[in-house]
């Protein structure tokens, strides 16, 4: 319990909120704001402001959850923040049943405001913790964890409580930073990678890609699709590990709580920045996966390069 409140503390007004609102709010969509990794289609090339980066990931994560509004497809947004992502999908789709779940209570708050003001019946946001879903099993045949998942104190029970609630078939789509290779205690990354982590409140993060894809795997999932879009959100990390340093210099009496995230930021920008050499230590991932019975075959999947045009 001490992590969930440490988790719902860094999602109030007290702790990182207002830092996500300046990153991610939308000229479109008044008082929702995304809390994620902006997406820049030619990498540090990209002639996009962060907000419009913003945008163009929402479309990247939209076209990956593979919806059809001519059939009755339920999808569940594990860790939806202030509903972005589950309001537009509603908005385009409007006939995919939604429902997102935070254990954030301002966010949920937010996301039902826009939902009764715009008037997006087939969007529902919850207060649930995504380590016990208050849902039926295979009540979904879509999932998606956006930039949530690794929050959780146990990667393993989250990913079995997603394969629980979607059905035999159903899609899982993930994305995230993941550390490309297991990264040495004696290594001297290794202290970047511990502030990281604490930066972001992920205390089981340190599972490297490849246990990654096997973890999936063992509670259910057959992973088809594996795509590194490192080079495709460096921009990101960098732009916000940048401001967070000249912060970090400008304001050093600044609460402890707000220079250990700031430190985090820069953490993730270094881990991330040597990826044109092939010697970044974290990598960021979409991971598109079908909900299966355990006991088949592992698959080949279909890996997918750096950069998109």
């Amino acid at each position: 319990m001490e992590h969930e409140e440490a988790i719902r503390m860094y999602y109030s007004e007290e702790g990182a909120e207002k830092h996500y609102r300046n990153w991610g709010s939308y000229d479109d969509m008044h008082g929702i704001y995304a809390i994620h990794s902006g997406f820049y289609p030619t990498g540090v090339d990209s002639e996009l402001s962060q907000r419009e980066s913003i945008k163009e990931m929402d479309r990247q994560i939209i076209e990956r959850l593979q919806l059809d509004d001519g059939q009755s497809h339920r999808l569940v947004d594990l860790g939806c923040g202030s509903g972005a992502i589950a309001i537009q999908v509603g908005l385009q789709y409007p006939n995919v049943q939604v429902c997102g779940v935070t254990i954030a209570s301002e966010q949920a708050v937010a996301a039902q405001r826009y939902i009764r003001r715009h008037g997006v019946p087939n969007v529902h946001i919850g207060i649930q913790d995504f380590t016990s879903l208050g849902f039926s099993d295979a009540s979904f045949d879509r999932a998606c964890f956006v930039e949530s998942l690794m929050h959780a104190g146990s990667v393993r029970s989250v990913l079995s409580e997603a394969a629980r609630v979607l059905r035999t078939g159903g899609i899982l789509h993930f994305q995230d930073t993941l550390p490309v290779g297991k990264i040495p205690e004696e290594s001297t990354t290794y202290p970047l990678l511990g502030t990281f982590m604490e930066g972001f409140l992920m205390p089981d993060y340190d599972i490297p890609l490849e246990g990654f894809l096997a973890l999936i795997e063992s509670v259910g999932f057959r992973v088809v699709s594996l795509e590194d879009a490192t080079a495709n959100v460096f921009p990101s990390a960098k732009l916000i590990g940048d401001h967070a340093e000249m912060q970090l210099k400008k304001c050093p009496d600044d609460s402890d709580a707000v220079k250990v995230r700031r430190k985090g930021c820069v953490c993730l920008r270094d881990l991330m920045s040597d990826f044109e050499e092939g010697k970044n230590k974290i990598g960021y991932y979409f991971i598109t996966a079908k909900r299966v019975a355990l006991g088949y075959e592992n698959p080949t999947m279909d890996i997918i390069p750096q950069f998109y045009f």
